[in-house]
């Protein structure tokens, strides 16, 4: 996985933070709940809260 890394703090594959997606992935439009998400910065949410979010209306409305 080229453009992620795992956390093993939570157990969780996130972004690394010189990934091409994550430096320009809101400039090509990804919306920002979804960039933040993948991102993993916020660790005191875990991403199985922040995956709540992305349910079908998410993507019809927001992608």
């Amino acid at each position: 996985m080229g453009e992620f890394a795992y956390r093993s703090i939570d157990g969780r594959w996130v972004l690394k933070s010189d990934s091409t997606l994550r430096m320009e992935g809101r400039k090509y439009g990804l919306p920002v709940s979804l960039w933040e998400w993948l991102c993993g910065d916020d660790i005191e949410h875990s991403a199985s809260e922040v995956g709540i979010l992305f349910t079908k209306d998410f993507f019809q409305k927001e992608v």
